[in-house]
């Protein structure tokens, strides 16, 4: 069957359709060659040809971090970021920008725990010109005092945002609480009184310890000649001289041999978040695929198990997931979550529950089969861009001094067996080696005490010995289908991935005051059953093909975007016309749905940009549907019933 006969036969229910898939030419066409070179001042490059998209990411990685300041330093690292493209000997304030953008590129940066990365991409034809930029902007900085003073002010606010957003706040909490002594205990961004502090002299000192050639790492991802840029980076790094680096130890953290745990109620949040970590190995540990992986079992996927029976189940949650942070040094396993205060106490114990049940019976092979799949793709997805891959070479190399180990962390993360995930969750997830913290609205289940959070934990601390702490391209096509459907093919042979979007005409722009949300709440019910399917088939069939789901709703469209491995492109089309042309919209899905729609409507202040943006579209289109809330109202999404969601 041809592709453009299956597609003619599955959409039938809209005025107008646009699909639009995005194809790998060939697998061949991932792998580059790279070219690794340390210049005679210490300073490595790394180059990785990517002949399949005609841009070249350039990145220069630091490796110092907040995780390397002194008490009276803490934030400058971040602050550092924020001056380096404030102008250099050669260009003024502002100059940086205006070429990149003048370039077709950008230009940006972020500071880590571990490291601090500037990043710039630009089409490959002006390779050169983006080198100069970003070597000129990292290497030269004038640290103008007057534009000094202006980026402390801009990263004061940002500490100042951070104090009055609940989620940042409860991040904070965690690591403050998970850590007495770690390097990770406190936030990147630092703290308002330390950053006030900050002087040209203090930026020009700390430069001179750390942002050394020895220190550093050039990495370019692209359509590029090594050959040809390695001549142009020696001239442009001449000037860099070695110094002999001295990298401090960093405080070690110590076994954890009781259960931490942290309250803090705030007045602005609207809706509980807890947190429950374990600490784990760093990056170099040999436990940490297993480790990935049972984090996927448990919590990175609608299907997890967490999710599965906490959120859809149990309805203890509105939110949950599990995630590994494996850094440079020991980090955390954490179980995230947003819930009703009245909650706190089911909540942990079914957690715990599903975590204990992982660690004393084996995943079945179907299931650790899934998580093995859906990591995959989180590593292929990760490299659609030029500057996606270069991210990831970047941190392995800075972390492990490897930038390809990407392939030997997938060829282990296959071998993982069902006994080493169990193993793993035994050997870490359990207490004392625990830290349980809750950010709760002031006015929320008033009676709370995380003492009992605490007792929960301690009854399923092991009765034996205690957790011993690890040490560690091209052609776009346009056709117009028989039936009406336009169709776009774009060939894309960076990644052995196909996505698909599928729209018509809807979003706010054909809701009335009647029904505002209503296409948003049929977006997020077409992956809970459509046919035969219930939403845990569903679930199953997209992660088997390594693949990613979501419907969406806009101001003028509406439609579903998938994205699978290319080897399952036929089941991937079906499985899309399945679910968009004949949704069952279950009524106990709703109902669910609904809950949490009308949780999000409620608890909007908790996500200010957001908040700021409905507020903004409210007094701007005072008589238009642009005026609507995406989610709707209280009232309208109350009452929709199955065939509210079918007519419309």
């Amino acid at each position: 069957m041809t592709l453009s006969t299956k597609l003619g036969s599955i959409f039938v229910w809209a005025p107008l359709w646009v699909l639009l898939l995005i194809l790998p030419a060939s697998a061949g066409a991932m792998e580059g060659k790279l070219s690794r070179f340390v210049l005679p001042n210490g300073l490595k490059v790394l180059i990785k040809e990517d002949h399949a998209r005609k841009v070249a990411a350039i990145q220069l990685w630091v490796l110092v971090g907040s995780a390397d300041e002194e008490p009276s330093e803490l934030g400058i690292s971040h602050l550092m970021e924020h001056m380096a493209f404030k102008g250099t000997q050669r260009r003024g304030v502002g100059q940086i920008a205006t070429e990149v953008e003048g370039l077709g590129g950008n230009v940006n940066a972020y500071t880590s725990w571990d490291q601090t990365v500037f990043h710039l991409s630009v089409p490959s034809i002006a390779a050169l010109q983006g080198l100069d930029i970003l070597t000129d902007a990292v290497f030269n900085p004038v640290i103008d005092p007057g534009e000094l003073a202006k980026e402390k002010q801009v990263v004061i606010e940002e500490i100042l945002e951070g104090e009055e957003r609940p989620e940042r706040k409860a991040s904070k909490q965690l690591f403050l609480t998970a850590y007495t002594r770690g390097p990770y205990r406190l936030p990147i961004i630092g703290y308002r009184e330390t950053v006030e502090k900050f002087t040209r002299e203090n930026i020009i000192a700390f430069r001179k310890k750390w942002y050394v050639p020895e220190n550093m790492f050039l990495l370019i991802v692209g359509d590029v000649d090594p050959v040809k840029l390695k001549p142009e980076i020696e001239r442009l790094t001449a000037g860099l001289k070695p110094t002999g680096l001295f990298r401090p130890p960093r405080p070690v953290e110590p076994d954890q041999r009781e259960i931490r745990s942290s309250l803090t109620r705030d007045d602005n949040a609207k809706e509980t978040r807890m947190h429950l970590a374990f600490h784990i190995p760093s990056l170099m540990g040999d436990d940490v695929n297993a480790i990935d992986l049972a984090a996927d079992i448990l919590g990175s996927r609608e299907s997890s198990r967490l999710v599965r029976v906490l959120k859809k189940e149990k309805r203890l949650v509105h939110s949950i997931s599990a995630h590994a942070i494996t850094p440079k040094e020991p980090g955390l396993f954490v179980v995230s979550a947003t819930l009703d205060g009245q909650n706190l106490e089911a909540a942990t114990r079914a957690i715990m529950e599903e975590i204990n049940r992982l660690g004393q019976m084996l995943p079945a092979p179907d299931e650790l089969q899934r998580a093995k799949t859906n990591i995959e793709a989180e590593h292929l997805y990760a490299r659609e861009t030029a500057s996606g891959t270069a991210r990831s070479m970047g941190t392995f190399e800075a972390e492990l001094g490897d930038a390809q180990y990407e392939a030997k962390y997938l060829t282990l993360n296959a071998a993982v067996t069902p006994e080493q995930v169990s193993k793993v969750v035994k050997k870490y997830f359990a207490p004392p080696n625990s830290t349980v913290t809750v950010l709760i609205p002031r006015d929320q289940a008033p009676d709370f005490r995380i003492e009992k959070l605490t007792q929960v934990l301690q009854s399923f601390e092991p009765k034996k010995a205690s957790i011993a702490q690890a040490t560690p391209v091209g052609e776009v096509l346009t056709r117009t289908l028989p039936n009406g459907i336009r169709v776009v093919l774009a060939r894309d042979g960076a990644n052995p991935v196909v996505s698909f979007r599928i729209a018509c005409l809807g979003g706010k722009r054909y809701e009335t005051k009647q029904n505002e949300g209503i296409m948003n709440f049929i977006a997020q019910m077409l992956d809970k059953g459509a046919g035969r399917m219930d939403e845990v088939e569903i679930s199953r069939k997209i992660e088997d093909m390594g693949g990613r789901l979501k419907g969406f709703s806009g101001y003028d469209s509406f439609g579903l975007s998938v994205s699978i491995f290319s080897r399952y492109l036929d089941d991937g089309l079906n499985l899309m016309a399945q679910l968009y042309t004949n949704p069952t919209f279950p009524q106990d899905k709703m109902e669910r749905e609904r809950a949490l729609i009308i949780n999000r409507i409620r608890t909007e202040p908790d996500r200010p940009v957001q908040y700021a943006v409905n507020v903004m579209n409210e007094t701007l289109f005072t008589h238009h549907p642009y005026g609507f809330d995406q989610d709707g109202t209280i009232a309208t999404v109350s009452g929709f019933t199955p065939d509210d969601l079918k007519d419309t």
